[in-house]
């Protein structure tokens, strides 16, 4: 197993086929730096699981102390879009930046294409972490 990171949306009946991002979830760090480069928002700044739901993973409680209600956040799929192009098209630009960009790219660009079909469906999203 490990960690994938995975798109998650506001409507069930929206089924899109995209890849684990398991990829990704091992590039996180540098696809971050390469954002804050790019002048984009980071991937992880789209997480947006509920604290209901990390728990249920975790199989443990998780106490908010923030004052937040823990409750899953949402984005528009074109902000999405907008970073993952940023990335895309810097890794095309220079593969060797990663050492799995070739993987990595494959994984950003199913990410896209789900965003695609989110903002046809007029859905929202979120990136979530699996184990």
């Amino acid at each position: 197993m490990g960690v994938a990171y995975y798109i998650a949306f506001n409507k069930e009946e929206l089924a899109v086929d995209f890849t684990d991002g398991k990829s990704v979830a091992r590039a996180i760090d540098d696809l971050n730096r390469l954002a804050e480069e790019l002048g984009v928002k980071p991937l992880e700044a789209f997480m947006g699981q509920s604290v209901d739901d990390i728990a249920d993973m975790l199989g443990e409680e998780i106490v908010v102390e923030d004052g937040s209600d823990g409750a899953a956040s949402w984005f528009d799929p074109v902000e999405g879009i907008a970073v993952l192009d940023a990335l895309i098209l810097a890794l095309q630009s220079d593969p060797k930046r990663l050492m799995s960009s070739q993987d990595v790219v494959e994984d950003l660009q199913s990410y896209k294409d789900a965003l695609l079909a989110a903002d046809t469906h007029k859905a929202k999203w979120h990136l979530a972490i699996d184990f």
